[in-house]
């Protein structure tokens, strides 16, 4: 215990032990894990495992200053058993291979599937490592015939190739998960083998083969989505991940993982992920003949946005004024409701002028005809004087274009709907003696008023 602290560094289910201590202190894979030395863990057990301790030594979560170095350990230390299941190796293998790895340099910030930002981030990445293993190694590769095993090769050097160009591309050491220049053969492989992967002659083996290359594919998948943020059973990356997580959740890795692994996807996929180049010959490096062929596919590549528009032909345009525009054929536009109907002789005077201004002109009917033909323009223009005529800049169209007499008995209609009879004038249709202020007042309150009683009290000044 440290100076300082009343309570141990870190603490196991049912004892006191320093345990982060034994991490740090342990000299094969297992006994990092907190297990005994011989213990024999199945995929699904060891992931549990590593997960449950994930959750208690990481920094998010313990506030030791060891906690960092012993999460490292605890990782490195479970992802070379994870490395020996792909290879077909022993526990010894696996002790051997966390070894070496421990005596080499350490790995990159940012540069292992473990590196993630947070506790939370890991457990996630976790939990969809432990649903692709079981996809593909529980229910799909007991099942796989020889082509499937083909796909299955072919997908994990697809994989592959993404991971050394990605890592590449972030400046990262070379790492077990990048392709080799020569793969070993497998024991019984069939003529023109050359992968390790490649599905061997005898059937008896094709299980355990298929479980190679399903614990391979599933290192490559939490590798490309943990560090990359690359999902490879979508063909592409993400921004952030909550939205790889949104796009292939655990839930739905078995049936992406079919549909990866299925007849039409095969194709797809090369193109997608890009990495599928021919064999390299003896002394020619594999990054060059990558990049070569990616080259090839872009020359290939139709080029967006180059088709031309066709310009239009050369002539004369003509342009119609609406003056001389012929009446479309066909309905026209919707009529103006502030507009009179067809059989209404006076025209409806525009919205917003008010009906003393329309009677006060020289002529009623002659007012109410010029605004509801000539519009808003027309009434705007109208300056009636003293003596209601027209203004100098509507007085010679008026002169051209004078509108004909209303009939005895026609009204003019008001935007309220109702209908004001003017009656007709003696002798010439136009011509009206001149009224002073006070009956041209009353004869307006005759017109709009009818036969209803008054008192003329509204005619009264205050």
């Amino acid at each position: 215990m440290a100076p300082g602290f009343e309570i141990p560094w870190a603490l196991r289910s049912g004892d006191r032990e320093d345990a982060l201590g034994r991490i740090l202190e342990a000299r094969t894979p297992t006994a990092a894990l907190l297990g005994s030395a011989g213990a024999a863990w199945d995929p699904a057990e060891r992931l549990g495992r590593f997960r449950h301790l994930v959750n208690q030594v990481h920094p998010d979560r313990c506030v030791d200053p060891r906690a960092t170095a012993a999460l490292e350990q605890a990782s490195r230390a479970y992802d070379a058993l994870c490395a020996a299941d792909a290879s077909g190796g022993s526990a010894e293998e696996a002790r051997e291979l966390w070894l070496a790895d421990l005596a080499g340099t350490r790995p990159s910030t940012g540069s292992r599937w473990w590196h993630s930002s947070s506790v939370a981030e890991l457990d996630r990445l976790l939990e969809f490592r432990g649903a692709a293993s079981r996809a593909l190694r529980v229910e799909l590769a007991p099942q796989m015939n020889p082509a499937g095993l083909a796909r299955l090769s072919a997908r994990v050097v697809d994989a592959e190739r993404a991971c050394e160009c990605l890592d590449r591309a972030c400046g990262f050491e070379r790492h077990r998960l990048w392709p080799v220049r020569k793969r070993p053969l497998p024991p019984d492989a069939g003529e023109g083998a050359d992968s390790a992967i490649d599905a061997p002659a005898s059937d008896g083996k094709a299980s355990a083969w298929a479980q190679r290359g399903a614990a391979r594919l599933v290192d490559l998948l939490s590798h490309l989505r943990g560090v990359h943020r690359f999902c490879l059973l979508r063909g592409r990356a993400f921004d952030h991940q909550a939205e790889l997580a949104a796009a292939s959740p655990p839930a739905s890795v078995g049936a992406l993982l079919l549909e990866l692994l299925g007849e039409g996807r095969a194709e797809a996929v090369t193109i997608t992920c890009g990495l599928r180049a021919p064999d390299a010959g003896e002394g020619v490096d594999p990054l060059d003949a990558y990049m070569e062929v990616i080259e090839a596919e872009l020359r290939e590549l139709p080029v967006a946005g180059t088709k031309a528009q066709t310009p239009p032909a050369a002539g004369p345009v003509s342009v119609d004024t609406p003056s001389a525009a012929p009446q479309a054929a066909g309905p026209g536009p919707a009529a103006d409701p502030r507009v009179g109907p067809a059989d209404c002789t006076v025209p409806t005077p525009p919205q917003g002028l008010s009906v003393a201004a329309a009677a006060a002109c020289t002529d009623s009917a002659v007012a109410a005809a010029i605004f509801g033909s000539a519009g808003h323009g027309a009434a705007a223009a109208w300056a009636a004087d003293g003596a209601g005529r027209a203004a100098p800049s509507l007085a010679p169209a008026y002169a051209a274009n004078r509108p004909a007499a209303p009939e005895p008995g026609a009204g003019m209609r008001l935007a309220t709907g109702g209908l004001v009879r003017l009656p007709a004038a003696d002798g010439a249709p136009f011509a009206r003696e001149p009224a002073s202020e006070g009956e041209a007042a009353r004869g307006l309150q005759d017109r709009l008023l009818g036969g209803l009683d008054s008192d003329e009290s509204e005619l009264e000044e205050g």
